[in-house]
């Protein structure tokens, strides 16, 4: 199976859309993304910037508990850094000649 890859990205009420395709298909397909919102429930400005605006409210809620001393659920570990590292290494070894790379 192939992997999908991002094809356009516009802005539709103040969303973004994504559109994705597999090599060699014809067409693209809108790739659902997160529709969460805070738990405020505070209104969202009617701008381009709300879908920004939505993801740094629903970031701040999960860090809170930390700011307690209490566990922060959702929060990304050291363990979750080292491993997007690995991915990253991954990918410009890949680019750089190596082809498909295997992450441990």
């Amino acid at each position: 199976m192939s992997e999908k890859r991002v094809v356009d990205t516009g802005v539709l009420g103040g969303e973004i859309e994504v559109r994705v395709m597999r090599a060699g298909e014809e067409s693209s397909s809108t790739l659902a993304l997160e529709t969460r919102m805070p738990r405020s429930g505070a209104e969202l400005p009617k701008r381009r910037a709300a879908v920004a605006i939505r993801s740094l409210a629903i970031m701040l809620e999960e860090w809170l508990p930390a700011f307690s001393g209490e566990p922060a659920p959702g929060v990304p570990t050291l363990r979750d850094g080292l491993r997007v590292q690995q991915v990253i290494d991954a990918a410009r070894r890949s680019s750089d000649g190596e082809g498909w790379v295997t992450i441990a």
